[in-house]
């Protein structure tokens, strides 16, 4: 799958679910990596590359919100942006068009 249709497809995520927190924190790189391959058909080590980002760049209600997107799961993700700032959905929504791209690239 190429780099333009992940870009496709988490565009499509972010619109359809939005952006926002919860307990998450703790399992977040391994809930990304295993929802990254399921979903995205990209490499392990991308994958692994996408959940470590989100743990060392996003606070918690931001990496909950990623997983909540990723997740499909619509009432988390309703229950976050109610508590988000707008700088945090902001950071969650560029958190996810620029992470696939530059783990792919690693």
């Amino acid at each position: 799958m190429g780099v333009s249709r992940v870009f496709l497809i988490l565009s499509g995520l972010m619109l359809a679910l939005a952006v926002s927190t919860g307990g998450v924190a703790a399992g977040t790189a391994d809930t990304l990596s295993e929802e990254c391959a399921a979903q995205l058909n990209m490499s392990e080590s991308a994958c692994a590359c996408i959940g470590a980002r989100a743990e060392a760049e996003l606070n918690d209600k931001e990496q909950a919100m990623v997983v909540a997107m990723v997740q499909k799961d619509r009432a988390e993700s309703a229950r976050l942006r109610g508590e988000m700032t707008t700088e945090e959905l902001t950071n969650a929504g560029n958190f996810f068009r620029t992470a696939p791209g530059v783990c792919v690239s690693q």
